[in-house]
């Protein structure tokens, strides 16, 4: 194994004991609890079968998935802001919604495809009833490649929530222009998708991927789970050499950072 990565995993390790060792005064071995909505949502691949699970933890101001890990994202519903959280250099930053929605139509504009078949965002009138909340039909298209949502506005789902976590992800292609009505029309939806159908052909087989959200329940979770250590480190960074998407920027600051974190203010890992 490298040695960049032994030291990387010694880091987390470290960080995910020290966390551990949080105990509640006079409770000698106890984590501190806060009372979250746990989202579940399962992913199943095809034509491999293969099943992942993870779980998006939703306090009363701030949500995090479950599915990252060592960096991940702060999502502050109630700031419309994102915190970019890295537990190997035990730094943070903090980006409101606004900037990274305009970076990203930014960079659409400049990554232009002409060869590419422009992509197709409907929403229809397609509706149906899931996990108690009335749900409907978005699609898109763009050549061979055809996705179905179904987004909902469930009551213990922040409205803004699936928005910060599409702006603020990483970007794994460069379709631009192409995609910039997919982008476009995503960041506008409502509410959260809850059944969420994806298909491609793959040479001779179809890709197909589920992404389902299967319960909403009100869980007690580890109160870290939700916020920042106060020894992190806040990055910041001139506007004129603000870093990408996937990072945010200089002039902000996160909810711990304006008053301490507590349990009842949703923290981190």
């Amino acid at each position: 194994m490298r040695k960049e990565s032994c030291a990387t995993i010694v880091v987390l390790l470290f960080v995910a004991c020290e966390r551990l060792q949080q105990k509640l005064p006079g409770g000698p071995g106890v984590v501190p609890q806060t009372r979250a909505t746990v989202v579940t949502i399962r992913t199943v691949v095809q034509p491999n079968n293969r099943t992942t699970t993870h779980a998006i933890v939703i306090g009363e101001s701030v949500a995090r998935s479950t599915e990252e890990a060592g960096t991940w994202r702060l999502f502050d519903f109630r700031r419309d802001r994102v915190t970019f959280v890295d537990d190997v250099e035990r730094t943070y930053r903090v980006v409101r919604l606004s900037t990274l929605v305009e970076e990203r139509r930014a960079r659409n504009s400049r990554e232009a495809i002409p060869a590419h078949p422009r992509a197709e965002y409907v929403v229809t009138d397609e509706r149906q009833t899931i996990l108690g909340a009335q749900a409907r039909q978005s699609t898109i298209r763009m050549g061979n490649y055809e996705r179905e949502l179904w987004f909902a506005s469930h009551p213990r789902i922040p409205a803004n929530l699936f928005a910060l976590m599409l702006a603020s992800e990483r970007r794994t292609s460069s379709f631009g222009q192409v995609s910039k009505s997919i982008d476009e029309g995503l960041l506008a939806a409502r509410g959260f998708p809850l059944f969420d159908h994806a298909e491609l052909p793959y040479g001779k087989e179809m890709l197909v991927v589920d992404r389902n959200v299967v319960s909403i329940e009100q869980k007690s979770v580890p109160a870290t789970l939700l916020q920042i250590p106060r020894t992190y480190r806040e990055i910041r960074e001139p506007a004129a050499s603000r870093p990408p998407v996937s990072s945010p920027p200089p002039d902000q600051k996160t909810p711990e950072a304006e008053s301490p974190p507590s349990s009842t203010t949703e923290p981190t890992p």
